[in-house]
Order: structure tokens, then C-alpha cells, then sequence
């Protein structure tokens, strides 16, 4: 009876070191969801040219730029002459009027372009988003087959005798929960995918396939003070700010005292002082901006390097428990253990590499990376045409 239980017991134990050497399960075989999605291929630099061609907002902007000036065109018909200080009321709606033409006309043309690169910068978060995404649904994925193979191992060592209920129980949630986060994960993508085809212009459920590479190229100041003044020198929000003091000081220096005027000089005067406050703080904030991206832009540096030193030990540890697996001195949990650490490491790398590019992209045009997280980048029509 002893030599028939120990046989017995041979056997069981040969059955589990079997299954978590590597025999497969329904989830094992169950094919993983396709991260890159079928379809044409895609690079950054076309997906920038679909949605400049097809975005509402910058077609809008166009025809600000036309309006603008066509609004201009009128004003200056009624300026019968250029007054250099005080005079008749009518004389002075007529130049301020033209004035404030002059400067909506400006506007909208530095508005234009900055509104180019709001739609640019939308489009290379849109496209990192969705390569994080996928990289993101990658490692669910050798996650959720680490934690079916954990499973299984134990509820086989529970049929043994060698695990507990609890233990076979945890195991369970912990495959139960890992296979949630794969659909979390095949959700997440796919919205990354619709915000990225409303920006070029495809049907929500295509699938392009993105060029995943990106090269990580350091960001290299000088000076960070001197790039931080030829950022506040680039930008319209800035040059915006600054014609309006230009303007509220041109409305004070033309006031007349005339009893028809509806405001005391003393409320223009406080237009000025305003304005100039104003402008204070969008330069104040926007220096901010750029020395916050340059930092972020340089964390992400480091970071990508830790990512990569990372990478290359995982693989080499992958490496290791596969030769160790040949030779059936490691089971398949270990080897599958390995490889979702690789997916992991992988996921790193992707994502540090892509926050750089929108970082660097950012620190050079920063008025872009305020307007579209502001969802300033605009949905799709086709392009229209400015002055």
C-alpha cells in the first residue's frame, strides 16, 4: 500500500512539474489582442500634414485672417486723417477705430499660425498616446499570462497537498485582476486611437499602424535664460499682451475731454496700468512654462536612460530563465515572470522616449503645448485659406 501511495504520489507531483514546465491552458492560447492594429502605415510626419489639411479650428482661424482684414479695409476708408494728440471725437473713433482693425487684423494672422502649431503639437500627443497605449496593453498582456501560470502551478500544488485554499484563492484574484486590466488596457488604446483619427480625419475604428521608433535627441541650452527670452519673443500670447498696453495708451494719449465722452481719462488711465499688469503675468507665466518644460524635458532624458539600463537587464534575465527552462532547471512561471518584466521595461522605454519628443517639441513653441492642453488642436474638415 506505502509503494502504491508513494507511486501515486510520483505521479501527481510528475503532472505538476509538467504543467508548470510548460504545458499551455485556454488563455495561453487565446490569441493576444493585435496592439499595432492592421491597416496603412502611418508615420508622425503624415499624420501632422492630415490634420493641419482637415482641421476646423485652423480653417476658422483662416477666415479670421480674411475677416480681419476686410474689417480693416473699412476702418481705414473713414480715417480722414492721422491725429497726433487731442482732438474732435469723431476724429478720434475713426483712428482708434482703424487702430484696433490694424491690431484684430495682426492678431488673427499671429493667431493663425500659433493655432499650426497647437494643431502640430495635438497631433504628437495624440500619436504618443497611442504607442504608450499599446506598450501599456503589451504588458497587461505578459502580465495577465504570468498570473494565469501562477494560477495554475499553485492550484496544481494545492491538489498535492504542497498550497492552501488561501493560497489558490490569491493566486485566482490576482489572474482574475490581472485579466481586467487587459480589457482596461484594450480600452484605454482604443480611445487613444479615436482621439488620434478625429485629429487626421480616419473613422474612430481605424487602425494605423504607428512607426513606434523615436530618436531621443538631448535637449541642448546654453543658456536656459536667454531661451527662455527667445521664447517670450516668439509668442503670441506675449505679443498679444503687449498690443494691448500699446493700444490702451494710444486710446489715453487721443482723449479729447469732450463732454459726449462716456468714461473719465482717469478710467483710461487704469486701462493702461491694467494692461500692463496683464502682460506682466502672461510673461511671468509664460517663463514659467518654458523653464518647467526645459526641466521635465531633461528629467525625461534621465529617465529614459535608467529605462534603457533597465531594459538590457531584463532581457539578459529572460535569457537566463529560458536557457535555465531548456534544460529543466526553471518552470514556465519563471520564464513568463521574466518576460512580463521585459514587457514592462519595454513600456518604460516607450513612454519616457515619447515624453521627450512632446517635450522637446513643447520647450520650442510652449504657446503650442498651453494651447492643446486646453484642447486647442480642433477636430477635422478640410482646410481653408488666410491672407
Amino acid at each position: 500500500m506505502r509503494r502504491r501511495g508513494s507511486a501515486g504520489l510520483i505521479m501527481v507531483l510528475l503532472v505538476v512539474w509538467a504543467i508548470a514546465l510548460g504545458a499551455a491552458g485556454p488563455w495561453c492560447h487565446a490569441a493576444l489582442a493585435d496592439s499595432g492594429g492592421g491597416g496603412v502605415a502611418l508615420s508622425l510626419e503624415r499624420a501632422v500634414e492630415m490634420a493641419l489639411e482637415r482641421s476646423y479650428a485652423l480653417k476658422s482661424a483662416a477666415y479670421d485672417v480674411d475677416r480681419a482684414y476686410e474689417v480693416r479695409r473699412f476702418a481705414a476708408d473713414k480715417v480722414q486723417f492721422t491725429p497726433l494728440g487731442p482732438t474732435t471725437t469723431q476724429a478720434e473713433l475713426a483712428f482708434t477705430g482703424l487702430v484696433q482693425a490694424d491690431l484684430a487684423w495682426q492678431m488673427a494672422k499671429r493667431s493663425y499660425e500659433a493655432q499650426k502649431d497647437t494643431v502640430v503639437m495635438s497631433v504628437y500627443q495624440a500619436y504618443a498616446a497611442v504607442l504608450q497605449a499599446q506598450a501599456r496593453l503589451r504588458t497587461a498582456e505578459a502580465q495577465a499570462q504570468a498570473a494565469d501560470w501562477r494560477y495554475r502551478a499553485t492550484n496544481a500544488m494545492f491538489m498535492v497537498g504542497a498550497a492552501g485554499r488561501p493560497d489558490v484563492a490569491k493566486a485566482e484574484a490576482e489572474r482574475d485582476a490581472a485579466r481586467k486590466n487587459v480589457e482596461s488596457a484594450r480600452n484605454a488604446l482604443a480611445d487613444a486611437y479615436q482621439k488620434l483619427n478625429q485629429l487626421i480625419g480616419l473613422e474612430p475604428d481605424a487602425r494605423p499602424v504607428l512607426e513606434p521608433r523615436v530618436e531621443v535627441r538631448p535637449l541642448v541650452v546654453e543658456n536656459l535664460e536667454a531661451a527662455v527670452s527667445r521664447a517670450l519673443e516668439s509668442s503670441p500670447t506675449v505679443w498679444l499682451a503687449q498690443q494691448k498696453i500699446d493700444f490702451s495708451r494710444l486710446t489715453l494719449d487721443l482723449y479729447d475731454f469732450a463732454p459726449s465722452q462716456t468714461e473719465p481719462y482717469e478710467a483710461k488711465e487704469i486701462d493702461v496700468t491694467k494692461a500692463e499688469v496683464s502682460a506682466a503675468d502672461v510673461k511671468e507665466q509664460m517663463a514659467k512654462l518654458v523653464r518647467t518644460l526645459y526641466f521635465a524635458g531633461r528629467q525625461a532624458e534621465n529617465g529614459y536612460a535608467a529605462a534603457l539600463d533597465n531594459l538590457a537587464r531584463t532581457r539578459e534575465d529572460l535569457r537566463l530563465a529560458e536557457i535555465r527552462y531548456s534544460v529543466g532547471m526553471a518552470t514556465r512561471v519563471e520564464v513568463e515572470a521574466a518576460r512580463a518584466a521585459v514587457a514592462q521595461a519595454e513600456q518604460s522605454v516607450t513612454e519616457s522616449a515619447w515624453q521627450h519628443e512632446v517635450l522637446r517639441l513643447a520647450f520650442e513653441k510652449p504657446w503650442a503645448y498651453a494651447g492643446a492642453s486646453m484642447g486647442g488642436g480642433g477636430s477635422t474638415s478640410s482646410s481653408g485659406s488666410g491672407r
